[in-house]
């Protein structure tokens, strides 16, 4: 596990620093891993503690994170682990610690959304995308996320909701337009049963 760490801080710190470079910074990457890489790399922390979120970064370091979509390193390492990983389980579990990290982790609710919904599991990828949504309501892929788990529900009027609410934020287009078609071509009985 502590080898695992070491790899996937690596990672992070090869994406900062090719950032940072790409805006004129030097960066040195050794250095970098030495400052945000917790002494207790690979042990778990437990129940209550608080959360390192690495002070020692720099202000362009932050950016960058911020960029990705956390100030957190210990989200985003856990985020970046679910990114590559074959195994569903794996990375539903690697989305939930990097939220366990971040609350407001937008990014990781929604790779999680997409992992449940990838399971079957719609009940959970709903509960996700609307996570999604009241963090950001302007997210449009997670209208688009949330149509398409309430139509493989069958569940018409959620669909519609979705798609009022995507054009009430102004983001109308994220809602796929066979999606739109199709619930014009569904009885009126089915799409205002709970309207």
């Amino acid at each position: 596990m502590f080898t695992l760490a070491c790899c996937v801080l690596a990672s992070v710190g090869i994406v900062l620093s090719l950032y940072l470079s790409s805006c004129g910074q030097d960066v040195n990457l050794g250095e970098w891993l030495r400052r945000v890489r917790p002494s207790t790399a690979g042990q778990r922390r437990p129940p209550g503690t608080a959360t390192p979120t690495a002070p020692e970064l720099t202000a362009q370091e932050q950016e960058c994170l911020q960029d990705m979509g956390t100030t957190n390193v210990m989200a985003y390492e856990a985020y970046s682990r679910g990114k590559v990983t074959a195994d569903p389980n794996e990375r539903i579990r690697c989305y939930s610690e990097a939220i366990a990290h971040d609350a407001a982790y937008v990014r990781a609710f929604y790779a999680r959304a997409i992992a449940w919904e990838r399971k079957q599991d719609h009940q959970c990828a709903i509960a996700d995308f609307h996570t999604v949504l009241r963090l950001d309501p302007t997210y449009g892929p997670a209208y688009h996320g949330l149509a398409l788990a309430y139509w493989a529900m069958r569940d018409y009027p959620s669909v519609r909701m979705i798609i009022d609410m995507a054009r009430r934020a102004g983001v109308d287009d994220a809602v796929p337009p066979h999606l739109v078609e199709n619930l014009s071509r569904t009885p009126a009985k089915w799409v205002h049963a709970h309207a």
